[in-house]
């Protein structure tokens, strides 16, 4: 049967259990790396002509960087407040969701035998479904590592319940 945080205590066990699995510096730091690279895909494939003169162009290297920082949110015009926190936010718990998963497959010693697939729609909402779709995503598997990542304690990272 498939689980689904509906109570308090499950969003509860999903923060704290993220907590610690980023309390490691090594850890805090792919998580940052996969927010970012997550963040840089996200806004770079919304314009890839532009990202490929960017990068391709007869352009100043100085030209080219501050070309593509402006594609991201809060620094260029690119994006609205609420779109920026939705990208900015989906591609956090990306980092946070590939983190615990990463701690999830060493310490457990789980193969990943199986990847998921994408479908690609055309959307009145100018692809944000994704995001949105994607936030909910990332919330449920953090749940389910989470939930999966249960007992006394994981190789020095305890875990009350």
């Amino acid at each position: 049967m498939i689980r689904v945080p509906t109570r308090r205590r499950d969003w509860r066990l999903m923060g704290r259990t993220a907590r610690l699995v980023l309390s490691v510096p090594g850890y805090a730091l792919l998580a940052g790396v996969v927010a970012v690279a997550a963040l840089a895909l996200f806004v770079f494939s919304l314009n890839l002509p532009l990202v490929g003169y960017a990068v391709t162009g007869d352009l100043a290297i100085m030209a080219r960087v501050r070309l593509l920082v402006a594609q991201f949110p809060f620094v260029g015009p690119s994006f609205t407040t609420v779109q920026g926190l939705l990208l900015v936010g989906v591609a956090a718990l990306t980092g946070v969701d590939v983190t615990m998963a990463v701690y999830h497959f060493r310490e457990h010693g789980i193969s990943v035998r199986e990847g998921g697939s994408g479908l690609l729609l055309l959307l009145p909402l100018d692809g944000l479904e994704f995001a949105l779709g994607s936030g909910l995503v990332l919330l449920l598997s953090v749940f389910w590592l989470a939930d999966g990542m249960r007992g006394g304690e994981i190789n020095g990272c305890p875990v009350d319940i």
